[in-house]
Parts: C-alpha cells; sequence; structure tokens
C-alpha cells in the first residue's frame, strides 16, 4: 500500500467474498465502485477488496481512470498483507 494513501483523507473501502478465488473479479463491480468513488466530494480515495483475482483488463481500466486513487487488493495481496501482520486467512 502506498505510504501517502493512509493519510488523513476520508476512505470509502468495498470488500466482495466470492465462493471460488480462483475466478475473476467483475470488471463491471469495480466500474460500479468507481463509480460511487467518483460522484463523492469529500472522498478522494477508495479501496477495493477481493477474494477472487484481477483480470488484466482491470489495470488497463485503473491506467485511464484518473479522477480519484483507487487501491486494489486481490486474494494474493490480502493473504501477503495478513501474514505480515501476523494473521492467517487461509
Amino acid at each position: 500500500m502506498p505510504d501517502d494513501f493512509l493519510d488523513n483523507d476520508e476512505i470509502i473501502v468495498q470488500v466482495k467474498h466470492r465462493k471460488n478465488s480462483n475466478k475473476y473479479e467483475p470488471l463491471k463491480e469495480i466500474h460500479g465502485f468507481a463509480g460511487v468513488l467518483a460522484v463523492q466530494t469529500n472522498v478522494y480515495k477508495g479501496i477495493y477488496v477481493t477474494s477472487a483475482k484481477y483480470h488484466d483488463n482491470v489495470g488497463n481500466f485503473l491506467n485511464n481512470y484518473s479522477i480519484k486513487r483507487l487501491l486494489l487488493i486481490d486474494i494474493e495481496k490480502w493473504v501477503d498483507m495478513s501474514e505480515s501482520c501476523g494473521y492467517s486467512i487461509s
């Protein structure tokens, strides 16, 4: 996570649990979250966490999404972050 991401700004967080973590998170879900984030006047950052994976086309979307900062955390990053804090989610 970028060091400057967790400053004093408000952040919207959305967490999705998928039954099959080998599947990809639907791009339409991320579009929807980005849309909610875009209309907020006092929130400039969002974190989207999923127990699934992100498809490569999500990276293309993020490269073109410059309105606000959006951090995506997939199952692999989620496990890494949890383990680095001493938690096991497996």
